[in-house]
């Protein structure tokens, strides 16, 4: 749209002093714009708007100001301007949609996105986009083509392969996401968030070194960057490095959580209990709700400590640990579910029925030890994303989603046999739990599960450690088991995994419903 109106040489570095078009004046306010002169750019296209109020690209440039500036209310309104006045303005429903996507209102971006490649099917920026909404609702199928298509379309639009890069990760297709990544920072080196998805996926493929260095070389990406060079030097047990990376990341951002949670974490995994405490204390300021941070304030603190961690704090924790769980506990030397078949193969003979609950089951570890020796095995757990890991095994003929106590005390269901690795170390008091398992079991049945050893006698029988699992007192757990009706009980001491390089004491715990 052209106008020959003049600006009355109302901005002296538009044109040395002389009168331009509007035309002219778009041009100057766009330099302006493209050399972060953002002040000076936003008044030029607000007096061309005096003069020009339906003149679609001012809205559309001043709406981008207004974005950058933070104007958010603002930025809309210029930008749904410039698309009233154009309908086929096609970088305004792109910009619309980014905008919107910023915003989290995601299905309002995906349509301006569609209508834009509606308007004009080659424009890759709105495939790169609309790809990224899909992929980060995780509509996957949807998004891989459209982010396919704008490969094709632009085979070096280094945005589009960051994209792609991203969802493939998402996906488990390490390699090739890998390679788009390399190849769109290829491209542009000073692509610091393809770079930093690279570390990533490098970090996914369990090439530390590689990771770094992608990292280090994408700290203009920000906090994230020091975030995820933080947690893979706490992988590494690289804990002074990690801790300093933590740091300059709330340097950056001093609400950071996910700075806050792995610097609490690792100061007590060093033993710096008290600092440890203040950082959690810090992330209940920022995440009065968080269930993670609750609780490792409460063991840290040795304040308001929970009978037992709470639903959400146990959901949280292994939803997170799902996609690398059992590798993680094979570098810990994990052997709680072996202790637990040995147990059960000396006591329970393969001729006889026997309907099993794994209770706690996770990925799934004790499956393939008992399924040789069970006639039914059913596996209950709290998170969802355990569950399914556990499912990929197709060993268990049901699995349920419950927390244990409750599904105890409602199953109609009834075993000859439960066990429980490492499930029950985040219940403090045992008593409902081993009261409702109690109910569940067949006459004779047989109950066996790990704890960890608590050595010094309390008034409770347990104890919240720093590292956020509960300990028991041998004495605690005969008492209990006895006063629900359980016998001939015996408890072992057994090394259940290492921890920092250090055996962690646990109990072997057998009894018999009489």
């Amino acid at each position: 749209m052209t106008s020959h109106t003049t600006t009355d040489q109302q901005e002296d570095d538009a044109a040395d002093g002389s009168e331009v078009t509007i035309g002219e004046a778009l041009q100057i306010a766009l330099e302006r714009h493209q050399q972060g002169r953002l002040t000076e750019a936003q008044l030029i296209y607000e007096r061309i708007l005096d003069l020009a109020p339906e003149y679609a690209e001012a809205h559309h440039f001043l709406g981008l100001i207004k974005v950058q500036s933070g104007d958010a209310e603002g930025a809309e309104e210029n930008l749904r301007q410039a698309i009233r006045l154009d309908p086929a303005y096609v970088a305004a429903h792109n910009n619309l949609g980014n905008f919107l996507q910023e915003q989290g209102r995601l299905d309002e971006a995906e349509a301006e996105y569609r209508q834009a490649i509606s308007l004009n099917p080659e424009f890759t920026d709105a495939h790169s986009n609309l790809g990224a909404v899909l992929k980060n609702q995780e509509r996957w199928d949807e998004a891989e083509p459209i982010l396919r298509r704008a490969i094709e379309l632009q085979p070096g639009h280094f945005q589009a392969l960051n994209n792609l890069g991203i969802l493939l990760k998402e996906q488990g297709k390490l390699e090739a996401a890998r390679q788009l990544l390399q190849q769109a920072s290829d491209l542009k080196p000073d692509f610091a968030e393809a770079r930093h998805n690279l570390g990533l996926v490098l970090a996914a493929q369990g090439d530390y070194e590689a990771a770094e260095a992608a990292l280090e070389k994408s700290v203009a990406y920000g906090v994230d960057t020091y975030v995820n060079l933080c947690r893979i030097l706490r992988e590494q047990a690289r804990f002074a490095e990690a801790i300093q990376h933590c740091r300059k990341a709330l340097a950056l951002d001093p609400d950071c959580c996910d700075a806050l949670h792995h610097l609490g974490m690792m100061l007590e995994a060093t033993g710096q209990v008290g600092e440890a405490t203040e950082a959690f204390r810090r992330w209940t300021e920022v995440e009065p709700d968080n269930p993670f941070a609750k609780h490792m304030l409460a063991a840290c603190s040795g304040e308001e400590i929970p009978m037992r961690a709470t639903d959400r704090y146990v959901q949280s924790l292994f939803d997170s640990f799902a996609p690398t769980f059992d590798a993680r506990l094979e570098g810990l030397e994990y052997c709680a579910p072996q202790v637990i078949a040995d147990a059960v193969i000396k006591r329970i003979s393969s001729e006889n029925d026997c309907t099993t609950l794994d209770a706690g089951c996770g990925t799934g570890l004790c499956g393939p030890l008992l399924k040789p020796i069970v006639s039914r095995l059913i596996g209950v757990d709290l998170s969802r994303k355990m569950l399914e890991k556990a499912a990929e095994r197709k060993i268990y003929e049901q699995l349920i989603k419950a927390e244990l106590t409750h599904f105890f005390q409602t199953t109609p269901e009834r075993f000859n046999l439960i066990v429980s690795a490492d499930t029950l170390v985040y219940f403090g008091d045992l008593q409902p739990v081993i009261s409702a398992a109690w109910l569940t079991l067949q006459p004779g049945g047989l109950i066996v599960f790990t704890l960890e050893r608590l050595e010094e006698e309390t008034e409770t029988g347990f104890h919240l450690s720093p590292h956020g699992r509960y300990s028991h007192t041998e004495s605690y757990i005969k008492s209990i088991l006895q006063e629900s009706g359980f016998g001939e009980i015996t408890v072992t001491n057994e090394t259940l995994r290492m921890e920092m390089g250090k055996p962690v004491a646990g109990l072997l715990v057998i009894a018999n419903k009489k």
